[in-house]
């Protein structure tokens, strides 16, 4: 997402067994790194929720949930 030279990233829960460029089953939040301070939003519910149900987390969504 975003355009040239502005990153703009959404956060979606996706099936690991279909093609990258396949539909998300769910976006459950967003980051804009450019804005200042940078913009982490997340649904922590949403979040729990698939984690609880064996979905696996990557490591850059893993930081930027620690760092708040």
């Amino acid at each position: 997402m975003g355009s040239r030279n502005h990153p703009y990233y959404r956060v979606v829960v996706s099936d690991s067994r279909k093609t990258p460029l396949a539909e998300a089953l769910e976006e459950i939040g967003h980051y804009d790194p450019r804005q200042e301070p940078s913009v982490f939003e997340i649904d922590m519910d949403r979040y729990e929720h698939w984690r609880q149900n064996g979905a696996g987390v990557s490591e850059t969504v893993r930081k930027l949930v620690a760092r708040g």
